[in-house]
């Protein structure tokens, strides 16, 4: 596997994608197969637009070898982004959430998916799941708070508000989304 890395930190392209693929063919390597055509999906993305197409057979490879491997779904999803494709990305994010625990990296991608297309009850669902894992992040909650404000929950909105005071008494930030909200 580092000899492919190699390769690829020399933009030597080509024979790296060659060098994972013959990778995948080896019988030692079975095991790891799915992660070898995840390397190949992201050289072939190193190698730009003609080569997107290869990117997604390789990784849609690696996804069906091992569909709990978060960092493929992300790399398919990031691709699909970079090709205005926000429908797929979002819907394969969401099928990994739905199938499988959900994870920060990908809950954040979609919390941001959601928000860009105005969707906010799905955003604040993913927000939700990212609170879960860091209950302390005063940012978070102050963009869980303004979502409810988008989604006309003001009194949860005061209620969220009113507990970032109480741990940042002196954000006038906060001060102020929450005289908005009483407005």
């Amino acid at each position: 596997m580092y000899i492919g890395a190699i390769y690829a930190e020399q933009e030597k392209f080509n024979e790296a994608a060659e060098h994972f693929t013959k990778l995948t063919k080896s019988q030692k390597g079975k095991e790891k197969e799915f992660l070898y055509y995840y390397y190949i999906g992201r050289v072939r993305v190193e190698q730009g637009e003609e080569f997107y197409p290869q990117a997604e057979l390789a990784f849609s490879k690696s996804i069906v070898l091992k569909p709990k491997f978060e960092s493929t779904t992300i790399a398919l999803s990031k691709l699909y982004l970079i090709q205005k494709k926000d429908k797929k990305a979002i819907q394969l994010l969401q099928s990994y959430q739905e199938r499988f625990v959900p994870k920060r990296n990908i809950a954040s991608m979609l919390a941001d998916l959601h928000i860009e297309n105005d969707n906010f009850k799905l955003a604040y669902e993913q927000l939700e799941i990212l609170d879960g894992f860091d209950s302390q992040n005063m940012n978070l909650k102050l963009r869980m708070a303004l979502i409810l404000i988008k989604l006309k929950k003001n009194a949860e909105a005061i209620d969220q508000l009113k507990n970032i005071l109480r741990i940042q008494p002196d954000s006038d930030k906060v001060r102020f989304y929450l005289g908005s909200v009483y407005e």
